[in-house]
């Protein structure tokens, strides 16, 4: 984190060049890192944005315009999309602009991304927001920092309620929203995911159309093996896009 620190600055440039061409782009670096403008317009998303200046917002934004993390070929007749890790709304409001038909369940636990996440979808009635950690059970959960920075805070089950966020499971949320069919799930939890899919196994992978999920073995080990044991007998097509593992079932 701190050798990406040091160079962030032309990082950040190089990303926008590459979003935007030379001169749009070099002017929106200039706009945001420099001039710190916190509203901005994105090509094809209907309604501005909000950043937080001295945040790592912008980098995750640029995730979207010069990466293309979430360009992709997706299913058909979308309907259900569920945005587990949604942090200040990005890719909820992507998906709000691509499948405006959709209803889209934005779940997210920390209470800044999700003060500005509220910010960010609220001309988006599609979207519809849960403050909540996802876990494989009904408990309280607190909030803490690992050490990787303020992009990869963490969640852990506490038996404290002073401070605590409340947990909710995917079974959950698809009763109380009477949900038939996840036509995408996409899944950036910091580690959680392990949980997710090691106590439930999988149960609700039935119900999954398109699992676009991000592991963190740097984080907590065995990430990634939750999510291979979870799909393992089921048929997909798999394919890797950017920091992303999908899985296409049929």
């Amino acid at each position: 984190m701190h050798k990406y620190k040091s160079k962030r600055k032309y990082i950040l440039l190089f990303k926008s060049v590459k979003a935007l061409g030379l001169i749009k782009g070099v002017l929106f670096w200039t706009k945001t890192m420099i001039l710190k403008k916190s509203k901005l317009s994105i090509s094809g998303w209907k309604h501005p944005i909000y950043l937080r200046p001295g945040s790592y917002d912008l980098d995750v934004l640029l995730q979207f315009m010069a990466d293309k993390q979430y360009e992709m070929e997706y299913p058909d007749k979308i309907r259900v999309i569920l945005d587990a890790g949604a942090n200040i709304g990005l890719a909820s409001a992507y998906f709000a602009n691509k499948f405006p038909e959709a209803k889209i369940i934005a779940i997210e636990p920390d209470s800044d991304n999700y003060q500005q996440l509220l910010r960010n979808i609220k001309h988006y009635s599609n979207v519809v927001p849960i403050k909540a950690g996802l876990w494989k059970n009904n408990t309280n959960l607190k909030i803490y920092d690992p050490g990787f920075g303020e992009w990869s805070f963490m969640v852990e089950e506490t038996e404290s309620t002073e401070g605590s966020l409340p947990a909710r499971t995917v079974d959950d949320i698809c009763r109380e929203y009477s949900i038939s069919s996840i036509d995408i799930f996409k899944i950036d939890i910091e580690g959680s995911e392990k949980e997710v899919f090691e106590s439930e196994n999988g149960n609700w992978l039935h119900l999954v159309r398109m699992l676009i999920v991000e592991v963190h073995d740097q984080m907590k080990a065995g990430t990634a093996n939750a999510v291979i044991h979870a799909v393992k007998n089921k048929d997909f097509n798999f394919y890797i896009k950017d920091e992303n593992l999908v899985f296409v079932f049929k």
